[in-house]
């Protein structure tokens, strides 16, 4: 973001360890005083469902069971696994379940309406992974702009949203040089604008020098094939997989 003083913490990743569950205590404090949520949850008929990740060990499980009720002094609390709680969304009793975040990507197997733990495969590759590297093919193309626009500023939906997977990269590139570029606006470290606007004929609130114009052609394909490809999503589901009898799989 261009702010040498600056620490990015992760409260899904906070709940890994126990040293750091203060991290996590501080974002739910925050989300029930934002959304102005604790009188609600105090209510005797009020009941609190938190999806869990499948790692979430014992000692932290303890101190969120300790903070809710006495702190938050919820009425009543159910943890469900956030697996299980995709499953049942999709009516499927019997399914692999992939959920792929900023940082990481896990692969669930579900049986019967239970999630199988020792199945579960995560990998540290997700959305952020994408957005390095169209940071990267944009250092590779030695444009002027490549040094304006930060990895933040190219992790919004706006950009994403514009990025695709191909099915024949070949073809793909006969294509986009048979095209206009994307022109996409990202915001700059150095400015202060409160949005990214994506379109040739999009607005710039607060100036144009908030802004960075960003020309994308192949590296819109080229980033998520970089991701997948470091992802190896199809490998961990074989694994996650293997073993499970025929009528199972």
């Amino acid at each position: 973001m261009g702010a040498e003083n600056l620490d990015l913490v992760s409260p899904l990743i906070a709940l890994e360890d126990v040293k750091a569950f203060p991290v996590v205590k501080a974002f739910l404090q925050h989300i029930f005083t934002h959304f102005k949520r604790i009188d609600e949850l105090q209510r005797p008929n009020a009941c609190l469902i938190l999806t869990e990740p499948s790692n979430l060990p014992l000692a932290v499980k303890e101190l969120l069971l300790k903070y809710l009720f006495e702190e938050v002094q919820v009425s009543r609390l159910c943890l469900l696994p956030k697996a299980l709680a995709i499953s049942l969304l999709f009516d499927c009793e019997t399914c692999v379940v992939v959920d792929s975040g900023a940082t990481s990507t896990s692969v669930w197997v579900v049986m019967d309406g239970k999630v199988d733990t020792t199945r579960t495969r995560t990998v540290p590759v997700g959305g952020w992974h994408v957005s390095q590297f169209l940071k990267q093919a944009l250092t590779w193309k030695e444009h002027k702009e490549a040094a304006a626009t930060t990895i933040s500023s190219l992790d919004s939906r706006s950009v994403k949203q514009q990025c695709r997977l191909s099915l024949h990269l070949g073809r793909e590139e006969a294509r986009s040089r048979s095209m206009l570029p994307e022109t996409l606006h990202v915001r700059s470290h150095r400015g202060r604008g409160r949005g990214v606007y994506y379109g040739a004929g999009g607005h710039r609130d607060g100036g144009a020098q908030e802004f960075t114009e960003v020309n994308l052609s192949h590296e819109l394909y080229l980033a998520p094939e970089m991701m997948y490809a470091s992802l190896d999503l199809a490998g961990l589901v074989v694994e996650a997989t293997k073993d499970l009898p025929s009528h199972l799989l």
